[in-house]
């Protein structure tokens, strides 16, 4: 289950990733910006989000996998 709390820990790490170089600003600048949209989040927006982020596939499948079953998701 996601969490802000989850989300924090991914920002912080992003944030050592960027002054490493390892990893883009625009990355960190995403994360954030969600941070803030989900700050005021109701229940229905946490379980929407968690329901997506729930069923949408691994990072390490077939990017075209991951596409098409985030649009099938965001369409429903």
């Amino acid at each position: 289950m996601f969490s802000l709390e989850k989300l924090d820990k991914h920002i912080a790490e992003c944030r050592k990733y960027v002054e490493a170089g390892t990893e883009k600003q625009s990355v960190l600048d995403m994360c954030v910006a969600l941070r803030h949209d989900l700050v005021n989040a109701t229940e229905d927006d946490w379980a929407a989000y968690n329901e997506l982020t729930d069923h949408l596939p691994s990072e390490n499948d077939d990017p075209a996998l991951i596409i098409l079953k985030g649009q099938l998701l965001i369409e429903r």
